[in-house]
């Protein structure tokens, strides 16, 4: 090989390498920027919730409208639905659902008693969707269309182990419903018993591993139980593997007659 062959070689083997640096670059910041907005877009949904779930609270104890705890609970009930729609990558959805409480809010279809109540309530449905919409912008600035849902990115490869810790504290149907209970907001260890029916010892006893994994908060000096972020995504997760497995069975299974 002469040395301008040579030469030649390493000019192609640089060019080579330089393309696949690019490369390496491109797919780095695609999986990082997945992350960030998928992250980003839990965050701003978990702050929503918590956001309403704190004004509730308050309306409960300041308001004299007699409907209050149907009212709030309505609203409460609707928040959820549209956090864990938002959360899944459905804006426009949780937006539109939001749209909706702030009409029932205001007393559109009804008069409500209490007018205070009302427009505290409106103001934060409408901070809320603030806080919603700050993800869209970033989203959008990022190069994600909220309308084309969760940006899609490879998912990790998740060990036995790792999948069996996540998945055995939640392998009980008691702790499915503490779970649900708590998601609508903090309780304390009668109310809870008394949501779920569950007498006080078992109900310590789910707790406690609900807790170790990192489901369940609790607070000590309150004595009080909320669920965590992690354990809203856990929650979450459940029922869509529920509901996917019950729909491909439904699917799949063959009928009596064709057996």
């Amino acid at each position: 090989m002469t040395e301008e062959q040579m030469l030649q070689e390493i000019r192609s083997l640089r060019s080579e390498m330089d393309m696949l640096g690019d490369q390496m670059l491109s797919i780095r910041y695609e999986d990082i920027r997945c992350v960030f907005i998928e992250q980003m877009r839990l965050a701003m949904g978990e702050e929503g919730r918590r956001s309403f779930r704190s004004e509730a609270t308050h309306l409960r104890s300041s308001s004299v409208c007699q409907n209050k705890d149907r009212c709030l609970s309505l609203l409460s009930d609707g928040m959820e639905s549209a956090a864990d729609r938002f959360i899944a990558g459905d804006a426009q959805g949780a937006e539109r659902m939001i749209d909706e409480l702030e009409r029932m809010a205001s007393g559109e279809r009804s008069p409500c008693m209490d007018g205070t109540c009302s427009k505290e309530a409106v103001e934060t449905l409408h901070r809320v969707k603030t806080i919603l919409s700050i993800y869209q912008n970033l989203a959008e600035r990022l190069g994600h269309r909220v309308a084309d849902g969760i940006p899609p990115r490879p998912s990790p490869e998740v060990s036995a182990e790792d999948a069996g810790a996540v998945l055995a504290p939640l392998a009980n149907a008691w702790r499915i419903k503490v779970l649900r209970v708590l998601r609508s907001g903090e309780r304390s260890l009668t109310d809870l018993g008394r949501s779920v029916s569950l007498r006080t010892g078992h109900l310590q006893f789910h707790l406690r591993a609900l807790i170790e994994a990192g489901y369940v908060k609790a607070d000590r000096r309150r004595h009080l139980y909320s669920i965590t972020a992690r354990g809203s995504t856990a929650l979450r997760g459940a029922e869509d593997l529920a509901s996917q497995l019950r729909l491909s069975a439904g699917v799949s299974e063959p009928s009596a007659g064709n057996e």
